[in-house]
């Protein structure tokens, strides 16, 4: 046996949780090799001064004291959460978006062929996403956004059909 092994099994053998032909491997290396023989004379010291040590009860008192001495403590100010940035970059992008597609600068045909493909990657998104907010504890918070972020879009899709046509025709006016 070398000492390595011998010092990983040391412990055991004193609480004598080995087999019996290990406990006779440690013994009989103890007996040959002197750096281990020290290993087991520090676990001894350890255990000797561990039995001296005298359990301390703490007061009966000691919890309510503890406890008076947090309810003390000033409570934590909380910030209030401000989305109304996120709002409204998120309606700054969909209006860029508009003002795009009555341009002509975005074809929607090419638009809707690449959405397919998008929806595929959006699903192993949704999951790494929802992934991420359990991580983190703030599922509730990425729904709220993904939820808000879908009602744009529906709330968008409704007045774009409705006055695209109509914007396309004007700004086309305009520009020319």
């Amino acid at each position: 046996m070398n000492c390595s092994a011998c010092e990983a099994l040391i412990g055991s053998y004193r609480d004598g949780e080995l087999t019996s032909r290990e406990a006779a491997l440690v013994k009989a290396h103890l007996a040959s090799c002197a750096a281990c023989r020290a290993v087991a004379a520090r676990y001894d010291a350890v255990e000797a001064t561990l039995v001296r040590l005298v359990d301390i009860e703490p007061r009966a008192d000691f919890t309510i004291g503890v406890m008076a001495k947090i309810a003390t403590l000033p409570a934590h100010a909380r910030k209030p959460m401000r989305l109304w940035w996120i709002v409204a970059a998120d309606v700054a992008v969909w209006l860029a978006l508009g003002a795009l597609t009555a341009l002509g600068a975005i074809r929607w045909q090419s638009l809707v062929g690449g959405a397919g493909a998008l929806g595929e990657k959006l699903l192993v998104g949704f999951g790494a996403l929802y992934d991420l907010g359990q991580h983190y504890h703030v599922t509730s918070l990425l729904a709220l956004g993904v939820g808000i972020e879908i009602a744009v879009i529906v709330l968008l899709v409704a007045v774009g059909r409705r006055f695209l046509p109509g914007m396309r025709a004007a700004l086309a006016g305009v520009l020319s």
